[in-house]
């Protein structure tokens, strides 16, 4: 089907088809439109990567919008958001992204015909009961099999399903997607069409063995190195999936050495030119900055999440423009941004992640779905590596020709529900337990297993739990209302058992203190704990205990939690007493990307800390300011400074050495501007001197 007759279908498109930048669509893209995807009711469209699920559900928003109703569309991670919102930007619509505070209600997403955010990022929304949901005509949930991590996903199904609004639902193909079709009511298309061929084999005794036959790489590396080199006489990218960051690195590194020997002049100057822009993306580079700059530089990476944003994207743009040749990455990019190549190459499906300590089949199928770049490789190649001869056939039975697993129900989890409970109540989807009841029956858990009443009364347990912590109260004829408490909980997108805990542990005390209360959170993931730091924790415990809540036993298993969370407090504590972040990385063997999730995470638990507290017992200055403290990563003498423009935690301490402070920086501007400008640079004084007006305004205010 070509393109040019969905404008005849359906004229409301005709505007929109030139800025896609093709003409042919797809199989599955043409039989999805005859079956109606573009229509009334729901749909689910499950195949593989690269076969053009999104363009469907692009034409679906475009439709929507054109019909004068909003079209939201959410992703499973943040960087996936950030893609498909670039994709829509080239259209002439009303586009708005949506990624971040969750307590905040992003009141201009009223205005936005199209709205793309992650589907936390959504439920949390949903939570301050903004007007504009009633305007919604479509909800794309793209990469819906993540339901078998995320339990906000069915939530969300079940609580925006229903009236008007459409649900269309996009996944790789999963095991179950009848059942995923007939719980939603939806029309179901599976295909297993791939725009470029596929080719999957095993890669062992240093020859690739493929269903049809045997490549001998005599004469090239031994081993993975192999398949790099490999790959390079023949002229394309390989991409490797390893199972740790250590390894993603080792193995980069090993890449780089053969890479280095098959690049251009101009290739080599420009990754010269990449390599000094990661140097300089932190203010000091730290030894993980210099390792991948020095491999960019020969033509390969790695990526995993311990790396800052700005290197991220600085990877993954080389590799798209063919400058990186081998990037190896950690598992967390399968399910991230599309960076197809010719080769994917998976290092080990063992995996320490899984209960079964090997791939999930649905993680190679996603990996392996990668191979093969559209318009560019005659087919794609995926190899599985790291299994010894006896293991092939294992490969071949159990991967390349196995079955996806089911997805699975991720409700009756008490944690989560507890969560999704109060969420459901304080959204204004449920508003007597009568109602709970009827969320609890149309669940997936419900119509997978045949069995509400064990998820109901799960639900009338959790019920009873957040009516004892305050949150809900019972009233008359099954009434349940929202608490203040329980609402602004339900806001800051914590979990109430969180909550719960910090009103009863809650006592002043120091930011130490503070900081240790907030990091017990089970809503954050903590550091790990090295062997050579356990008797300096035990040393710290003793000597800090009458600041922190009592400890667990010994032998209980939140006491390895507690002493998780006493790191990341000494982590914490040495960033607001303004120590190097080369420091902080060094001393606590933490990654900087790493660094920037812990400072994020913490400064949301300590906000939503103080916000507890302010419920509850009033407000708490000493807490309003260790937000403030975190955010920018200073002691409180210079929490005025760093609230000027250009102005951080470094150059603050160097004016206030200088005895410069807020109340007489006009002055000092004023008579001494070289002296400002040889403390923070000249553009930052010239900036700092074009807001001495306000500076006054606000002294005199």
């Amino acid at each position: 089907m070509k393109l040019s007759e969905v404008g005849r279908l359906y004229p409301e498109l005709a505007g929109y088809l030139g800025l896609f930048g093709f003409e042919e669509l797809y199989p599955p893209q043409a039989e999805a439109i005859r079956m109606g995807a573009l229509e009334e009711g729901n749909f689910l469209l499950a195949s593989g990567t690269a076969s053009g699920k999104t363009v469907v559900a692009t034409l679906s928003a475009l439709r929507t919008v054109a019909g004068g109703k909003k079209a939201v569309y959410l992703a499973p991670l943040r960087a996936l958001a950030f893609e498909k919102f670039r994709e829509f930007r080239k259209f002439p619509v009303d586009v708005r992204l949506s990624i971040g505070d969750y307590d905040s209600e992003d009141r201009e997403l009223g205005e936005a015909q199209v709205i793309v955010c992650t589907y936390e990022k959504l439920d949390a929304l949903l939570r301050h009961r903004p007007d504009w949901v009633k305007d919604i005509g479509l909800v794309v949930f793209d990469e819906v099999h993540e339901m078998g991590n995320k339990a906000v996903i069915e939530s969300l199904i079940i609580k925006l399903s229903g009236g008007k609004r459409r649900m269309m639902t996009l996944s790789a193909t999963v095991g179950n997607s009848q059942e995923m079709a007939d719980w939603m009511e939806a029309q179901l298309l599976v295909s297993n069409f791939r725009p470029v061929p596929l080719k999957e084999g095993v890669f062992t005794e240093n020859s690739i063995h493929w269903e049809d036959g045997v490549l001998n790489l005599k004469g090239k590396s031994e081993g993975l190195m192999g398949l790099v080199e490999d790959g390079l006489e023949r002229g394309f990218q390989t991409q490797i999936f390893a199972n740790t960051r250590r390894e993603a690195e080792t193995q980069a590194e090993a890449s780089g050495k053969i890479v280095k020997n098959f690049l251009t002049k101009n290739e080599s100057e420009k990754l010269k030119e990449i390599s000094e822009k990661i140097r300089g993306s932190l203010p000091h580079p730290t030894r993980q900055c210099e390792r991948l700059a020095t491999i960019i530089q020969n033509g390969a990476a790695f990526h995993h999440a311990g790396l800052v944003n700005s290197q991220r994207i600085a990877v993954e743009d080389a590799f798209k423009a063919g400058l990186v040749k081998t990037l190896v990455s950690t598992v967390t990019l399968v399910a991230g941004i599309n960076l197809p190549s010719r080769r994917v190459v998976i290092r080990n499906l063992k995996w320490f992640a899984s209960a079964s300590g090997m791939w999930p089949v649905s993680l190679y199928k996603q990996a392996a779905g990668r191979a093969g770049r559209p318009g560019f490789d005659d087919r794609g190649e995926a190899i599985v590596c790291g299994c010894y001869r006896s293991g092939k056939e294992m490969v071949f039975t159990n991967y390349i020709k196995g079955e996806v697993e089911a997805v699975q129900s991720q409700l009756a989890y008490e944690p989560t529900m507890r969560k999704e409970i109060l969420g459901l109540f304080a959204s204004g989807f449920a508003f007597r337990d009568d109602d709970l009841r009827t969320f609890m029956e149309r669940s997936f858990y419900a119509h997978q297993f045949g069995n509400a009443d064990r998820v109901k009364q799960m639900g009338a347990k959790v019920l009873t739990q957040l009516i004892a912590w305050g949150m809900l109260e019972a009233g008359e004829s099954g009434v349940v209302r929202v608490t203040p408490l329980g609402r602004r909980v339900a806001e800051l997108y914590i979990d109430p058992y969180t909550a719960m805990e910090w009103m009863d542990k809650y006592q002043p005390t120091s930011d130490f203190g503070y900081l240790h209360l907030a990091c017990l959170s089970r809503d954050i993931r903590l550091p790990m704990v090295r062997k050579a730091e356990e008797e300096e924790l035990s040393a710290l415990l003793a000597s800090r205990k009458e600041e922190l809540t009592e400890p667990p036993a010994p032998w209980d298993f939140d006491f390895e939690l507690y002493i998780q969370a006493l790191k990341a407090t000494r982590v914490m504590q040495a960033w607001i007493d303004e120590e190097s972040e080369d420091r902080i990385l060094d001393n606590f063997g933490i990654a900087p990307g790493d660094l920037r999730n812990y400072l994020n995470n913490v400064e949301w638990l300590v906000y939503s800390l103080e916000q507890v507290v302010e419920a509850t017992r009033g407000p708490s200055r000493d807490l309003k300011k260790l937000v403030q403290r975190i955010k920018y990563g200073v002691r409180s003498d210079l929490l005025e400074l760093v609230q000027l423009p250009g102005i951080g935690r470094v150059r603050a301490r160097k004016m206030h050495k200088a005895g410069v402070t807020r109340h007489n920086l006009t002055k000092v501007l004023e008579e001494k501007p070289g002296m400002i400008a040889e403390l923070v640079g000249q553009k930052v004084m010239e900036k700092l001197l074009a807001n001495s007006g306000g500076l006054k305004e606000s002294k005199k205010a």
